[in-house]
């Protein structure tokens, strides 16, 4: 039995690790707010108008029951409907618009997201690669998209979303202040059901993560080493392979099913509550005299639009949730130190007429149980020579290349391009200068 503790310096050996700090969700937001900052302004504008209209429209249907219907005064009514569809009219016209480049804005950002997080994984050093799935480095670019939707979608119209809540419930307190207080107790009660399940959200997003990649990763190993698959007659174990990713993912994902539908009825079930209890109560506010029919309806009508924002917050409590925990993993590759080679010197032309050089080289991959691959290697290759290096299987031919391309740096020794120790120069370009032909190359699809 092992056991083992972090001392005080576990984070500080382990800065990488503390991703939430170094690229939080609201420095993105803000960033991304001020990159667009023209667009959102016009979107901002527009749905203020749409929104404005909505809050006007109360008042209209009031006056049409109470003033216009009651009195039979059809003239008023016609006037009162028209404006109606005026309004309705120019509601439509705005938010078409805002919709519109809110879209277009959305994907200018979310190209530029991606694009970011694939240069990213382009500068990272080689080393990083040998302990991920591609499939999982594939799998944030999903987390990225999750990201998009939420800064582009969610989070402006849930800004004005609240605003819109603001004044419709200012509009039911001048109408009636108590349906205005059973309402409200009635949303912090849904909000505190939401609370309920934001931790077990959490556990089954990051148990669906490295089960998604592993299965998509099985998926790529089947369909590329196809040859090999017949071969080695392995159909039957691969599409095994797969079918236990696919099994574990369908767990979690009915446990997901759980958790929202247990959300959502829950919340509908509240509402309903809301419901009868103010219809019930406006009506016998009516039968006493005490408000009239059009106030009622008015009533009723303020409800609707006041359930629709406070369903739009408790969703985007759960969207932000989310969102967090993508931004959370995107930042983990974000965050990793690149390969220093813009601060780095170029070589000079005629570097190579010195030779290249390996002094007293040591070598073995990351990991504690690695074994050494290259032990103690002088090697001397001068210039306008041609030097072959053989070997058995396994003896490290492809790793000294390895070293000599600078994807990797020698656990001890120098390799000296020139007299310039490869860690000390730009390797990008000096790759510019080598033919390489790597045993496992891969093939990438397009045309001469």
């Amino acid at each position: 039995c092992i056991l083992a503790s972090p001392d005080d310096n576990f984070l500080e050996i382990n800065k990488d690790l503390k991703t939430d700090k170094d690229s939080p969700l609201f420095k993105l937001m803000v960033s991304t707010f001020t990159s667009h900052k023209k667009q959102f302004s016009i979107i901002t504008v527009l749905t203020f108008f749409s929104m404005a209209i909505t809050w006007v429209l109360p008042l209209i249907f009031r006056k049409t029951v109470d003033e216009g219907i009651m009195l039979k005064d059809i003239h008023l009514v016609w006037i009162l409907l028209i404006s109606q569809l005026l309004f309705n009219i120019g509601f439509v016209v705005t938010n078409s618009i805002s919709k519109f480049l809110l879209l277009k804005t959305g994907f200018s950002f979310g190209t530029g997201l991606i694009a970011k997080y694939l240069y990213k994984i382009v500068d990272l050093p080689i080393s990083y690669f040998d302990t991920r799935f591609s499939s999982d480095l594939i799998q944030r670019i999903g987390d990225q998209d999750r990201v998009n939707s939420f800064i582009s979608n969610t989070l402006g119209g849930t800004l004005l979303t609240i605003l819109n809540l603001l004044v419709f419930s200012s509009i039911l307190v001048y109408f009636n202040p108590l349906i205005f207080i059973v309402f409200l107790a009635g949303t912090l009660i849904s909000f505190a059901y939401t609370l309920l399940f934001t931790q077990k959200r959490k556990q089954i997003d990051y148990s669906l993560f490295p089960l998604e990649s592993a299965r998509r990763n099985s998926i790529y190993e089947t369909v590329l080493g196809m040859p090999d698959v017949k071969i080695n007659n392995s159909q039957k174990t691969r599409i095994e392979d797969w079918n236990q990713y696919q099994h574990k993912i369908n767990k979690y994902q009915l446990k997901s099913f759980y958790v929202e539908t247990f959300f959502s009825e829950g919340i509908g079930f509240v509402d309903n509550l809301i419901d009868l209890f103010v219809t019930g109560l406006c009506a016998f506010l009516v039968i006493r005299g005490e408000t009239t029919m059009g106030t009622m309806m008015t009533t009723s009508f303020l409800l609707g639009q006041i359930t629709s924002p406070v369903n739009q917050l408790l969703s985007f409590s759960k969207s932000v949730q989310y969102a967090r925990l993508s931004n959370e993993r995107v930042a983990e590759v974000i965050s990793r130190p690149r390969e220093d080679n813009e601060s780095k010197p170029l070589l000079e032309p005629r570097t190579l007429d010195q030779g290249i050089r390996f002094s007293h080289v040591d070598f073995k991959y990351p990991g504690s149980m690695s074994p050494v691959i290259l032990n103690d290697i002088n090697l001397e290759i001068n210039h306008k020579e041609v030097t072959a290096v053989v070997g058995v299987s396994g003896s490290g031919k492809t790793t000294l290349l390895k070293l000599l391309l600078g994807f990797y740096s020698a656990s001890k020794g120098r390799v000296l391009i020139g007299n310039n120790d490869i860690t000390a120069i730009n390797c990008d370009d000096w790759r510019k200068r080598c033919g390489v032909v790597m045993q496992d190359g891969y093939i990438f699809s397009g045309t001469i």
